[in-house]
């Protein structure tokens, strides 16, 4: 039986407990495999807007504060639309 592991990361995977016969240390190693959906929507967003004219000027952390509002309401909507 596969279990899928990381169900909030934006790229989650199936893990094969019979994996661990061979190697127990394996869960630790992929336990936190990938970006967190946030993080990737944060960074899709943050990528985006470091392109437009004008904003090439303004602080880093201000783009990536306005990249992670951008990702929570994302998140957001995809939750209302369950």
């Amino acid at each position: 039986m596969r279990i899928i592991m990381s169900q909030h990361n934006a790229f989650p995977y199936q893990f094969d407990p019979e994996l661990l016969k061979i190697d127990p240390q394996l869960t630790s190693r992929f336990a936190s495999a990938g970006l967190t959906k946030r993080e990737l929507f944060a960074a899709m967003a943050m990528q985006s807007l470091i392109t437009l004219p004008g904003l090439q000027e303004l602080d880093a952390n201000e783009v990536a504060m306005t990249a992670l509002k951008y990702a929570d309401a994302l998140i957001d909507e995809l939750k209302e639309s369950k």
